[in-house]
């Protein structure tokens, strides 16, 4: 049986009677606190936007679906919760998570919390994160590869390795503090930000489902997008990269007309280096040469 309650003032709930109790959505409400220790049958629980500041649910080990976001919350103790398969906990006030114990974890977010810290070597099944707006400065995504959407976004990133997340549909990694990221094995990626980090170069050439990349101010040099299915990008974000002078693609006619959201000093080329010797005064000059292979002879 379920019970819905949401949407209300509600500033109390006793649930204590309700030993029976399998699903309850009571957010949206005024609860300061809630006490489900005597609903051990619950398996479903959506008890977002509220003024909880605590939120125990070590009797509840029958939760599949815990949606607790909008919050007060400081801690959050799963460890007992092991048929967790989707967890939201969104916008509290939480510093750490232990997930290791919730291997059937398939939806987690957390984003917009204080977070130091994420491990997710136990969660092989986890197949949407978001974990955007904390202070992560390393994300281990190795153990992840049915990982479609990522969204790790305004946290402290200097790397991240998706080698391992082949799966990936979006990847949203914009204000990090990334210098490169190899995204070649994520085939089906539809969706690339990674705005306002330092990369230096970008290989697409992979990515033959892409619709969007937003790369803007990094300090990007290079930007292959040759993937054969340029037709299909609808939004092409390239600007605030002042050494951006060339980017690889498909067809640049119809680049120059379609893709217009890049810097003045940029273009597009299908072959955007060539080399050769570049020194006018050598004996093997090549006129038609723009990048320099050392092979200039005096």
């Amino acid at each position: 049986c379920g019970d819905e309650l949401g949407g209300n003032q509600l500033t109390n709930l006793d649930l204590s009677n309700n030993i029976n109790l399998t699903d309850l959505w009571c957010g949206d409400n005024q609860l300061v606190n809630l006490d489900l220790s005597n609903n051990t049958a619950l398996t479903m629980l959506h008890c977002g936007i509220n003024q909880l500041t605590n939120l125990d649910v070590s009797q509840n080990i029958a939760l599949t679906v815990l949606a607790c976001y909008n919050n007060q919350i400081s801690s959050l103790d799963v460890s007992q919760n092991i048929n967790l398969s989707a967890l939201w906990f969104f916008s509290n006030q939480i510093t750490n998570i232990d997930i290791s114990q919730n291997i059937d974890l398939y939806d987690l977010r957390c984003h917009n919390n204080q977070i130091l810290n994420l491990d997710l070597t136990s969660n092989t099944n986890l197949n949407v994160l978001l974990c955007q707006n904390n202070y992560l400065n390393n994300l281990d995504l190795s153990n992840n590869p049915l990982l479609r959407v990522l969204y790790c976004e305004n946290n402290q990133l200097t790397n991240l390795d998706v080698s391992n997340n082949s799966q990936l549909v979006e990847l949203k990694v914009y204000n990090n503090q990334l210098t490169n990221i190899n995204v070649n094995s994520a085939d089906d990626l539809i969706w690339f930000s990674c705005d306002n980090n330092q990369i230096t170069s970008l290989n697409l050439s992979q990515n033959t489902a892409l619709t969007a990349l937003y790369c803007r101010n990094n300090q990007l040099t290079s930007i292959d997008i040759r993937n054969g299915n340029n037709t299909n990008i609808t939004n092409f974000y390239a600007t605030g990269n002042p050494n951006l002078y060339c980017i690889d693609v498909d067809d640049p006619i119809y680049s120059t007309a379609n893709w217009t959201n890049i810097d003045s000093q940029t273009s597009f080329s299908s072959n955007c280096f060539i080399y050769g010797c570049t020194d006018p005064t050598a004996a093997n000059y090549d006129a038609t040469a723009n990048t320099d292979d050392g092979s200039c002879i005096a």
